[in-house]
């Protein structure tokens, strides 16, 4: 498939949410008249399905990362595995399609994804063989805080330390969280508010040169901002070769410095071509993976603050309302935290 070259303007500016999650803002890009290229956002793993894929594709020369305003809307899409099993995604809208059978990722199977948009064009990744998990060995976290003028800092440094396998791997760390949270009312009420995609840029790593049987790396920091009980969820997804290089490809871009002398900007590529014609950019990658994940809680109820945490009055709203998504129960046993 051909690269596209891509160019961050800003570090502010986010590119990619091709296989789960979270990203933000908007990217320029030219393609040099391709105006409508496919944009693919696909994966299947060992976690509990359906499977989804979103398709949209490029207008104006100018891709909106997570605002898929032209979407890709009456395509044919497949996912077939090597036991000669094949999955009709059925369309949910908005250019989701899902799958409809029982379909499960396993490792050591390999995964191909198939695309007919309703303009004829066939599409077809390259075929994922889905990579055993890796494990993280646990979570750990410090607390940071400086209360500066006009640099206040606080919150929690989050470490995991992941296991060293015997082959090669790579892996995708994703982290999202539940937290306590309160409302002023008679009496103060309290829900559990979601909050996800707390990695902004791909935390994509190898044990390629790694010694040791185990190796730490730095998750992300989480803002201190409001009290009571946290839940934080890290998963590490283990990746194929390619897919490790798709993200890593992404990571430097969003790290490169910003000045006349910096390297320029790599071409981003893919693993999903065009049959007919195989030049033509398609922009994401149709990623197999596994998962493995930990969880830790952190209670921040008597946590110094630099600050005062205010706290919302209800005015009329419910917990779960000025919270949305919430729910009123621990989602997770609370003892986790004693």
């Amino acid at each position: 498939m051909k690269g596209i070259s891509i160019h961050v303007t800003s570090s502010t500016l986010y590119l990619a949410c091709f296989a789960l999650v979270s990203c933000v803002d908007q990217l320029d890009t030219t393609f040099d008249n391709y105006d409508d290229a496919l944009v693919v956002e696909a994966s299947i793993h060992t976690g509990q399905g359906p499977y989804q894929v979103r398709l949209a594709k490029t207008s104006d020369t100018r891709l909106l990362i997570n605002r898929y305003d032209v979407i890709e809307p009456s395509a044919k899409v497949y996912i077939s595995d090597d036991m000669g099993r094949v999955d009709t995604l059925r369309e949910i809208g908005n250019g989701w399609y899902e799958t409809t059978s029982d379909l499960q990722g396993e490792v050591g199977r390999t995964y191909t994804l198939d695309i007919t948009r309703s303009n004829g064009q066939s599409y077809r990744s390259s075929a994922e063989t889905l990579p055993p998990p890796v494990n993280i060995l646990g979570l750990t976290t410090e607390f940071e805080i400086s209360c500066e003028p006009f640099n206040i800092i606080q919150g929690h440094r989050i470490t995991a330390e992941i296991e060293n396998t015997a082959e090669d791997h790579y892996i995708k760390l994703e982290a999202n969280g539940i937290r306590e949270s309160f409302v002023l009312d008679a009496p103060i009420t309290r829900c559990w508010a979601f909050v996800s995609g707390l990695i902004k840029n791909p935390l994509v790593m190898s044990n390629i040169g790694v010694s040791q049987s185990s190796y730490p790396t730095d998750v992300l920091f989480l803002s201190f901002g409001t009290r009571g009980r946290y839940f934080l969820d890290v998963e590490a997804l283990s990746l194929t070769e390619g897919a490790y290089l798709f993200w890593k490809s992404i990571s430097d871009q969003l790290n490169q410095p910003e000045h006349i002398f910096a390297a320029p900007a790599q071409a981003i590529g893919g693993n999903i071509t065009n049959i007919e014609n195989p030049e033509e950019p398609v922009i994401g990658y149709f990623s197999a993976y596994s998962i493995r994940f930990d969880r830790i809680c952190i209670d921040r109820t008597f946590l110094r603050s630099c600050v005062s945490l205010t706290v919302p009055n209800a005015s009329g709203s419910s917990c779960t309302e000025i919270y949305a998504p919430a729910v009123v129960d621990p989602p997770y046993p609370t003892d986790l935290c004693e």
